[in-house]
């Protein structure tokens, strides 16, 4: 089972469980995930799961389907992924897709994970595709609305990533980011 988080709550606010080995996405009620926006055909893909892999399937729609922000005719999709139906956008997470609350104020890089007391045993390459989009962003400076806009992604799917790039490093900030990666020598960020 793994999940599809609304990444354009203007268009869709609705956390998509999948449990089924294949779903059409589109705007017929027949569809197994209905989306009633503008932007997203009648039978727009199929996603295929097979309980380790995910595979998306653009069914000629008008308005693409996109994974990372490439539009595909087919692709593998990977947890962490951004996924996009047309202009109706989703973040690819595992189980029943909870999503993680935001605080009002997004532009705070502090996070309450535990700390790591070990050696770092993170690096760059463990991160997924687009966690390490973001991480070249954070490295280089730019704040949480900056990447958003650079990526053509919610401020909210960044801040989530974000988060989860602490989590994996073991740090709460920014700072403690690029205090970790000088201590860990360029073998940790090559």
């Amino acid at each position: 089972m793994f999940a599809l988080l609304p990444e354009t709550p203007a268009f869709f606010r609705r956390t998509i469980t999948i449990e089924r080995d294949r779903s059409i996405v589109g705007r017929m009620p027949e569809c197994h995930i209905v989306i009633g926006d503008g932007t997203i055909s009648r039978r727009h893909a199929e996603i295929v799961w097979d309980g380790a892999r995910i595979q998306v399937n653009d069914l000629k729609s008008r308005n693409g389907t996109f994974v990372n922000g490439r539009r595909i005719e087919s692709s593998e999709v990977k947890l962490g992924d951004q996924l996009q139906f047309g202009r109706v956008g989703f973040l690819v997470a595992k189980g029943n897709g909870v999503p993680v609350e935001v605080d009002g104020d997004e532009s705070t890089d502090q996070c309450d994970y535990p700390r790591k007391e070990n050696e770092l045993q993170v690096t760059v390459e463990t991160l997924s595709p687009a966690e390490g989009r973001i991480f070249e962003f954070l490295v280089e400076g730019l704040a949480e609305k900056q990447i958003a806009s650079q990526l053509r992604i919610s401020r909210h799917t960044v801040h989530n990533h974000v988060k989860a790039i602490y989590r994996q490093f073991g740090v709460h900030s920014r700072p403690e980011l690029l205090a970790r990666l000088l201590q860990g020598g360029s073998e940790q960020t090559s």
